[in-house]
Protein backbone atom coordinates (compact mmCIF):
# COMPACT_ATOMS: atom_id res chain seq x y z
CA UNK A 1 0.00 0.00 0.00
CA UNK A 2 2.90 2.35 0.74
CA UNK A 3 4.26 1.88 -2.81
CA UNK A 4 0.86 2.74 -4.26
CA UNK A 5 0.54 5.92 -2.22
CA UNK A 6 4.05 7.05 -3.14
CA UNK A 7 3.33 6.27 -6.79
CA UNK A 8 0.06 8.23 -6.81
CA UNK A 9 1.57 11.23 -5.04
CA UNK A 10 4.64 11.35 -7.27
CA UNK A 11 2.50 10.84 -10.38
CA UNK A 12 0.20 13.69 -9.35
CA UNK A 13 3.11 16.03 -8.67
CA UNK A 14 4.89 15.17 -11.93
CA UNK A 15 1.68 15.42 -13.98
CA UNK A 16 0.80 18.79 -12.46
CA UNK A 17 4.32 20.09 -13.10
CA UNK A 18 4.14 18.91 -16.72
CA UNK A 19 0.76 20.60 -17.22
CA UNK A 20 1.96 23.89 -15.74
CA UNK A 21 5.22 23.76 -17.67
CA UNK A 22 3.52 23.05 -20.99
CA UNK A 23 1.01 25.82 -20.29
CA UNK A 24 3.80 28.32 -19.70
CA UNK A 25 5.61 27.13 -22.81
CA UNK A 26 2.55 27.30 -25.05
CA UNK A 27 1.56 30.70 -23.68
CA UNK A 28 5.07 32.07 -24.11
CA UNK A 29 5.42 30.81 -27.68
CA UNK A 30 1.94 31.83 -28.83
CA UNK A 31 1.81 34.57 -31.46
CA UNK A 32 -1.68 35.63 -32.49
CA UNK A 33 -2.60 35.86 -36.15
CA UNK A 34 -3.80 39.44 -36.50
CA UNK A 35 -4.63 39.18 -40.21
CA UNK A 36 -8.06 37.72 -39.49
CA UNK A 37 -8.62 39.19 -36.02
CA UNK A 38 -11.90 40.82 -37.04
CA UNK A 39 -13.27 37.58 -38.49
CA UNK A 40 -13.21 35.56 -35.28
CA UNK A 41 -15.49 36.64 -32.45
CA UNK A 42 -14.80 33.91 -29.89
CA UNK A 43 -11.35 35.24 -28.94
CA UNK A 44 -10.14 31.85 -27.85
CA UNK A 45 -6.98 30.07 -28.81
CA UNK A 46 -6.95 26.32 -29.17
CA UNK A 47 -3.79 24.33 -28.60
CA UNK A 48 -3.93 20.70 -29.50
CA UNK A 49 -1.39 17.91 -29.55
CA UNK A 50 -1.80 14.66 -31.43
CA UNK A 51 -3.15 11.91 -29.14
CA UNK A 52 0.07 9.89 -29.44
CA UNK A 53 2.11 12.79 -28.03
CA UNK A 54 -0.22 13.15 -25.04
CA UNK A 55 -0.12 9.40 -24.46
CA UNK A 56 3.69 9.33 -24.69
CA UNK A 57 3.97 12.19 -22.20
CA UNK A 58 1.61 10.44 -19.80
CA UNK A 59 3.55 7.19 -20.17
CA UNK A 60 6.82 8.99 -19.44
CA UNK A 61 5.35 10.65 -16.35
CA UNK A 62 3.99 7.32 -15.09
CA UNK A 63 7.38 5.69 -15.65
CA UNK A 64 9.13 8.44 -13.71
CA UNK A 65 6.58 8.16 -10.90
CA UNK A 66 7.10 4.39 -10.77
CA UNK A 67 10.88 4.90 -10.57
CA UNK A 68 10.45 7.39 -7.74
CA UNK A 69 8.19 5.03 -5.81
CA UNK A 70 10.60 2.10 -6.27
CA UNK A 71 13.64 4.16 -5.28
CA UNK A 72 11.97 5.61 -2.19
CA UNK A 73 11.04 2.14 -0.90
CA UNK A 74 14.60 0.79 -1.24
CA UNK A 75 16.19 3.59 0.79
Amino acid sequence: MKKYIIFIVSFTVLFTAAQIGSGWLLTGLYTPDLSNANLTRDGGAVFSLPPIVSFAALLLIATLAFGISQKSIKT
